[in-house]
């Protein structure tokens, strides 16, 4: 059954993320990219990505792509996700360079220098965060301006292979929460305005008040999540033996006050 955009609209602002089945533009996609972004994991010029004993290789910004999502000349991002990024959310597409997201069996497992209590909250919780909330000596602060998070599968997965985990309506907890503390300072001053104690107040609320939903991503689905999402990766609990691989785009084309609101 086809889903309008109006239906998908609403279920965005709702929930905070809608889906898009694979069509023939983003597998053409999905198929002239694969190559290069499996190519990153083994490229030693990134091996500073992979984190928990090889089971998560990070590859922020690692795939060559420009802003339509071309790499080697070949096609740009197209298809559904892309028609509603424009033409429901009004935003010109302007892809920052794809993160390379590969998830393998057995992750998460423990750095040497991780804390414990960092450790389990990734165990438990999911590393569950939301993006552009950056820490640094221990506080969060506002300071990437993303106009939307999009997740993209490259390879058909098995369930349990570490999905991406969303909470139900969360950036609607996190919106208030950021509202609250920011709207007292003029938005040049944000990026220097501590955040944390109010970020963690409001995760704790969304464990508590919001559904956690698993989304698995075969070849060519994907996933338009709201910005301000609390958002994570399920821990692996599948006998699938290769990596599980998604592409994010998170482009930071917003100004302070258009990315803190709904």
């Amino acid at each position: 059954m086809t889903v309008s955009f109006t239906e998908l609209s609403e279920q965005f602002n709702e929930l905070g993320w809608c889906r898009f089945p694979a069509d023939t533009p983003i597998l053409s996609w999905v198929d002239s990219i694969r190559r290069e972004a499996e190519s990153c994991l083994s490229d030693p010029a990134l091996a500073h990505w992979w984190r928990y004993q090889h089971t998560w290789f990070v590859g922020v910004n690692c795939l060559a792509n420009d802003d339509r999502g071309r790499v080697n000349k070949g096609p740009g991002l197209a298809g559904a996700a892309v028609n509603f990024i424009e033409q429901t959310l009004g935003s010109t597409l302007q892809l920052d360079q794809g993160q390379i997201s590969a998830i393998m069996p057995g992750y998460p497992r423990a750095d040497p220098d991780q804390t414990e209590a960092s450790f389990r909250y990734r165990l438990k919780r999911e590393a569950a965060h939301v993006d552009g909330l950056l820490l640094e000596d221990g506080e969060r602060y506002a300071r990437e301006y993303h106009a939307y998070i999009l997740a993209i599968g490259l390879h058909d997965v098995e369930s349990g292979a570490s999905p991406f985990v969303v909470w139900n309506g969360s950036h609607k907890l996190i919106h208030r929460s950021l509202r609250s503390e920011l709207d007292a300072y003029p938005e040049h001053q944000w990026p220097s305005i501590p955040i944390g104690d109010v970020y963690k107040q409001a995760r704790r609320s969304a464990f508590d008040e919001c559904q956690r939903v698993e989304l698995s991503l075969n070849a060519g689905e994907a996933v338009l999540v709201h910005r301000l999402m609390l958002h994570g990766t399920a821990a692996w609990q599948s006998d699938q033996r290769g990596a599980r691989v998604l592409c994010f785009f998170r482009p930071q084309t917003l100004l302070p006050q258009a990315w803190l609101s709904l």
